[in-house]
């Protein structure tokens, strides 16, 4: 193809607005399952607390598989109290292990006028042996030897763990 074929393609339109890659629990039932990749954390500022951000790939989302080529992220925001239990959940998990997180109920404000609280189920799934879980898929996408559970630092060009949004 050439050149000028390729910029005769590229129009503005709503068509061409990638999907969001981040896991947004609006509902209760809402729920992630997937691969962990990698997690980082997304230091708070004056109006938001700290977020653990974790990575996940081969995820299912609300019960629809993704494309499992794509990296879907979300974050967990880390306070005292239920976040910590669930990152607490989470600190043993392994790149290449399956996860999910479910938004299980609403639980009311203590204090009038505020939203009420999430509550989540954390989810480490194990095989028939009851060791954690790993995806097949893993290995032939980051090979035999990727062992980080940290993020790694963005590329040039690319958007580092300190951009990500605060959900």
């Amino acid at each position: 193809m050439t050149q000028e074929k390729v910029q005769d393609q590229e129009e503005f339109s709503a068509e061409n607005i990638p999907k969001s890659n981040w896991m947004k629990f609006e509902k209760v039932g809402d729920s992630i399952i997937g691969t962990f990749i990698a997690k980082a954390i997304k230091q708070g500022d004056e109006v938001y607390p700290a977020q653990m951000v974790y990575t996940v790939f081969n995820a299912k989302v609300n019960g629809e598989q993704r494309d499992p080529s794509e990296e879907f992220t979300f974050g967990v925001t880390i306070r005292e109290g239920n976040a910590n239990f669930i990152n607490n959940k989470f600190s043993k998990l392994k790149p290449g292990n399956r996860f999910g997180l479910k938004f299980e109920k609403e639980i009311p404000p203590k204090k009038k006028g505020f939203h009420p609280a999430k509550s989540f189920m954390p989810n480490v799934f194990k095989d028939a042996e009851g060791a954690y879980k790993v995806d097949p898929m893993y290995s032939q996408i980051y090979g035999e030897n990727f062992e980080t559970s940290e993020a790694v630092p963005a590329a040039e060009g690319e958007i580092g763990v300190d951009a990500i949004p605060f959900n």
